[in-house]
């Protein structure tokens, strides 16, 4: 069988539509920090589940954009993206893929000008939310600043939210 491929994307940022203005998006990569571990009775080291490292995204847009400028700094924000896909696989209907983050835009960076050439700017997000959906189904839901880390629909972190007494 031939895997999916994205056939297109689109983003909205802050609830403004950028299709056919947005160059390349890099999704955060999801990494679990761990620490080695090993005891007396141990005969190999093992790794220990010690949270997750930030997600960072990068959003680049083929133009200068006055209202993404003005989400730099909001370092704090919760500023919404949507990242909306279509995958498809040869002889089948595309499908959607949808990533929902939320967080602030901590970098903007802009490419160089040359007469001539697109000028594009690259914005970085902190995300502090995360949510991964394929064809309707949610695989990943990431809430950092409520302890949640949902993945298959199995909350990772519900007994230490209950420990917590959260």
């Amino acid at each position: 069988m031939l895997p999916r491929t994205l056939k297109n994307f689109t983003a909205y940022i802050d609830g403004r539509g950028y299709i056919g203005r947005v160059e390349t998006v890099k999704l955060p990569d999801l990494n679990i920090k761990s620490d080695e571990f090993r005891a007396g009775g141990m005969d190999a080291p093992v790794d220990l589940d010690m949270g997750m490292e930030k997600l960072d995204c990068q959003i680049t847009l083929a133009e200068y954009d006055a209202d993404v400028v003005k989400l730099w700094g909001l370092f704090n924000a919760e500023t919404p993206i949507v990242l909306r896909g279509a995958v498809q696989r040869q002889g089948e209907d595309a499908v959607p893929v949808v990533i929902r983050l939320q967080g602030g835009v901590k970098s903007l960076t802009r490419g160089d000008w040359q007469a001539g050439q697109n000028s594009t700017m690259q914005i970085s997000v902190n995300c502090n939310r995360y949510i991964e959906q394929l064809a309707g189904e949610e695989l990943v839901n990431i809430d950092i600043l409520n302890n949640v880390r949902i993945v298959g629909g199995v909350d990772k972190l519900a007994s230490i939210r209950a420990a917590l007494g959260a």
